[in-house]
C-alpha cells in the first residue's frame, strides 16, 4: 500500500477479504509508505517494493509485487508503479486507487506546490495513461473530491473495471468507506490470477 501508513485500515481489510478468497492467495503482506515523496526534487519515481501491499509471485518473481492500492499521493504512486511494472514487461493483476492525487495538467498541479513543472512532466502517471496494462484496475474518488475529474479521467482512459464517485471528500472517513470494496476488488483478482 502506498500512501499513509495503514491509512483507511488498509491491513485489517487486506486480510479480511485474503480470508475469505478462495482459493486464498499463497502470500501476502501489507506495509504502510508515505511514498512519493516527489515534492521539490526529490525522486518519486522509485517505489520501495517493501512498501506495496503484496501477494505472492510466481516463479522467478516470487517476491515481485502481484496488486498495488493507493490513497491519494500513495494512488498516484501506485498508479506510477503500475505503469513501471508495464514498461518493465511486468504486469501487475490488480491495482486499486483511493482518491489518486493525480493531475490532468500542469496549471492543476501547480496550484498544489509539491512539484516543479519537469517533476511533475517527469512523474505525472496521467501523461503516460496509454501505456497502462494491468489485469485489473479500480478507482474509487468521492465527488466532492478536487480530484474526482482526473480519477474519472483515470479510469476512463485506463479502462478501469470499477470507476466509483459516490459522494465524498478527500478523508480518512470516504477512504474507510470504499476500502472494502477496494480490498475486494485486489483479493478477487489475486485468487483467480
Amino acid at each position: 500500500m502506498l500512501g499513509p501508513a495503514d491509512c483507511g485500515g488498509t491491513c485489517r481489510h487486506l486480510a479480511i477479504c485474503l480470508r475469505s478468497a478462495r482459493p486464498p492467495p499463497p502470500r501476502c503482506r501489507c506495509h504502510g509508505s508515505e511514498w512519493p515523496r516527489g515534492a521539490r526534487g526529490t525522486q518519486p519515481g522509485v517505489a520501495p517494493e517493501a512498501g506495496l501491499a503484496t501477494a505472492g509471485g510466481r516463479g522467478n518473481d516470487a517476491q515481485a509485487p502481484r496488486a498495488v492500492t493507493g490513497i491519494s499521493m500513495g494512488g498516484s504512486g501506485a498508479l506510477q508503479y503500475a505503469v513501471g511494472r508495464t514498461q518493465a514487461s511486468r504486469n501487475l493483476d490488480a491495482v486499486a486507487l483511493l482518491s489518486p492525487a493525480v493531475f490532468r495538467t500542469w496549471a492543476d498541479a501547480r496550484t498544489t506546490g509539491g512539484y516543479a513543472d519537469t517533476d511533475w512532466q517527469a512523474h505525472e502517471p496521467t501523461l503516460r495513461l496509454e501505456q497502462l496494462q494491468t489485469g485489473t484496475l479500480g478507482v474509487w474518488c468521492g465527488q466532492e473530491d478536487p480530484f474526482c475529474p482526473a480519477a474519472r479521467q483515470v479510469a476512463r482512459q485506463a479502462r478501469a473495471r470499477v470507476g466509483r464517485f459516490p459522494d465524498g471528500v478527500h478523508t480518512d472517513g470516504f477512504w474507510r468507506r470504499v476500502m472494502p470494496d477496494a480490498m475486494s476488488l485486489l483479493g478477487h483478482s489475486l485468487a483467480t490470477a
